[in-house]
């Protein structure tokens, strides 16, 4: 009977001190996480957007604006889910672990488009081929 009322006097809205890190935030860091594998497939789609023209000819004079429309919506995608959530994060932490990771997701959110620029670059060097201006 005791252990009946203990448990409707219980607030089952409040989380036990386990549930909580030194943050006083829960101890999965979910949305970041979630953030930083967003903002690594946007950097992947980006570079593996130029990867179509490893079979162009060599000598021929090519303009990539489907390829650069492609890295542009992988950029912009990682760029405005991966900030916003980045940014909240450092934040509201007070962790050097959680607040690195931060950082890092807010780099990576900035490099699709830099990164496929490279990959373009090191495809017309292997391939022969000129980009048009």
């Amino acid at each position: 009977m005791e252990s009946l009322i203990t448990d409707l006097n219980s607030n089952p809205y409040t989380s036990s001190k386990t549930d909580l890190n030194r943050d006083g935030n829960s101890s999965s860091n979910g949305w970041l996480v979630a953030a930083g594998l967003l903002v690594l497939v946007a950097n992947a789609g980006a570079a593996g957007s130029m990867l179509p023209l490893l079979w162009t000819e060599a000598g021929s004079i090519i303009r990539t604006m489907g390829e650069a429309g492609a890295a542009f919506l992988f950029g912009s995608l990682g760029f405005l889910v991966g900030v916003p959530i980045a940014i909240q994060a450092f934040r509201k932490s007070s962790l050097r672990s959680k607040r690195w990771l931060s950082i890092t997701v807010l780099f990576l959110c900035v490099t699709p488009i830099p990164l496929a620029s490279i990959t373009l670059q090191i495809i017309a060097g292997i391939c022969g081929f000129q980009l048009a201006e």
